[in-house]
């Protein structure tokens, strides 16, 4: 094999593992994106439970405010 052919066959590896890492790197970003939209889609059900929790704190509060009332008349 020439020195040619061969500069060209290391030319040709290199060219191959650089497609590589360039798929699996848009793999990644991919991969990332999805956690993301995971991660705000979560972080909008949590707070939409923040919110429910306050409500029925409020309601308790109330409920217990309204029995106290009741008992000690």
């Amino acid at each position: 094999m020439s020195p040619l052919d061969q500069a060209i066959n290391r030319l040709q590896q290199s060219v191959d593992k650089l497609e590589s890492s360039l798929n699996g790197s848009a793999s990644k970003n991919a991969e990332s994106d999805q956690m993301q939209a995971q991660v705000k889609q979560l972080q909008a059900r949590c707070d939409h439970l923040l919110e429910i929790t306050k409500q029925v704190d409020e309601g308790l509060d109330k409920t217990i405010g309204r029995l106290k009332f009741v008992l000690e008349d």
